[in-house]
């Protein structure tokens, strides 16, 4: 089941492999962290290279695990960890299909912190129309989803399908987003879908990409990143340094705490929806 026409589709297999579960996984342990105790117990670990980690999770009896954790940011660490998750079989679990969930930027007028963004199609900065991939649904979460975009709204914001945009860093500043917008008729702006949509077609393993907006069109977003660790954790002593050499970002902080929050939220009742869905 494909989200666009038009664009090629990701199309892979969805019969289920031997233990096959669902994998959930994000860039960032705050994108993911506060739905790991709707998951189920915690068990066996797999230790991924670099900063990333994925947990096995003990669902009701009779009912397959869930894979869940995170990869860290990037082309780099998001190729490497779902590569191990497919190669592997984290704890013992074959991949059936993929939940991918993350934070994005607003590209379009009328999103708000909070909103879900269903994937359609990703494409690259330049936006080229022969260069939009398009994830395939796993057929297990089809009713799902169009149950949460057929609603159109969620118990914190919005819910829309759009096209996302895979960019390389962030995209501050309200011009830029504009810019980009127009370059790629992007809906929002983000990390890492282009690279999990094309890792799991060459895995054979469909894909769903969930993101929630944290910054608005018009709403400027300091880029902190060299105060955080791989996986979006601060580094005090690096953050502090950043915000000394540009002491005018701080008065933005409050209001992208509130707005990160808000995504927290959105992604948690997404995923919660999606377990629901698996294994209805």
């Amino acid at each position: 089941m494909c989200l666009a026409p038009g664009a090629p589709c990701v199309t892979v297999g969805s019969e289920p492999g031997p233990g096959g579960g669902l994998l959930v996984v994000s860039a960032l342990a705050g994108e993911l962290e506060p739905a790991l105790g709707d998951l189920g117990r915690r068990g066996a670990a797999l230790a991924l290279e670099g900063p990333g980690r994925l947990w096995r999770f003990e669902r009701a009896p009779g009912r397959a695990p869930v894979v869940a954790g995170w990869t860290g940011m990037g082309r780099a660490a998001t190729e490497r960890g779902l590569a191990a998750a497919f190669a592997a079989g984290p704890a013992g679990v074959v991949p059936e299909a993929v939940l991918h969930v993350g934070v994005a930027g607003a590209l379009q007028g009328g999103l708000a912190p909070g909103d879900l963004v269903v994937c359609r199609e990703v494409v690259g900065p330049a936006g080229e129309a022969g260069d939009a991939l398009r994830p395939e649904v796993p057929p297990r979460l089809a009713a799902w989803l169009d149950g949460l975009v057929g609603r159109g709204g969620h118990a914190g914001g919005r819910v829309v399908r759009g096209r996302t945009v895979t960019v390389d860093a962030v995209v501050s500043s309200p011009a830029a987003k504009a810019a980009l917008a127009t370059a790629t008729g992007a809906d929002v702006a983000e990390m890492e879908c282009r690279w999990a949509v094309a890792a799991a077609a060459a895995a054979g393993v469909p894909i769903v990409c969930v993101r929630a907006v944290v910054d608005a069109l018009g709403q400027p977003l300091p880029d902190l990143s060299a105060g955080l660790d791989a996986v979006g954790r601060p580094r005090p002593l690096s953050l502090l340094g950043r915000l000394a050499r540009r002491p005018g970002d701080v008065r933005h902080l409050p209001a992208l705490a509130r707005a990160f929050g808000a995504a927290q939220r959105a992604l948690r009742e997404a995923v919660r929806g999606a377990l629901a869905g698996w294994e209805a």
